[in-house]
């Protein structure tokens, strides 16, 4: 009987670390995906900015 009860344990608290790390992939997903929009739109406003200057227009 402890043996079932102690398999029993084992069998959850696995089911629960992998539920966790799921979710705390899942987060880091989301955290680094973000992260790269930032830097997408950081370099779109540096092309932006280097466009629109005096050297790149000529004035």
């Amino acid at each position: 009987n402890a043996n079932y009860f102690n398999l029993a344990a084992n069998s959850v608290n696995s089911h629960l670390n992998s539920e966790i790390g799921s979710h705390m992939l899942g987060a880091q997903v989301i955290a680094r995906s973000d992260t790269a929009n930032k830097d997408v739109i950081r370099r779109e406003e540096d092309n932006q900015l280097l466009s629109s200057s005096p050297l790149e227009t000529g004035q």
